[in-house]
């Protein structure tokens, strides 16, 4: 709470406002960008291939 650090209510809402700016970035920092590779595959079918590929990858739970 800002007021324990003697700011008023407002520093809570611009922190949130700069934190929330901050994951959107990021989040569209790491979103695949189009190129024109001619290639024919849409950035979607990337990812989602991707996200396959790992889901492959994790090890069956272990019933003990």
């Amino acid at each position: 709470m800002p007021e324990i650090f003697g700011m008023h209510a407002n520093a809570q809402i611009s922190y949130l406002k700069n934190e929330s700016h901050k994951i959107l970035s990021h989040v569209l920092n790491v979103q695949p960008r189009i190129s024109a590779t001619g290639s024919g595959v849409s950035g979607d079918t990337l990812v989602l291939d991707l996200v396959k590929t790992l889901q492959d990858g994790i090890p069956e739970l272990i019933d003990t």
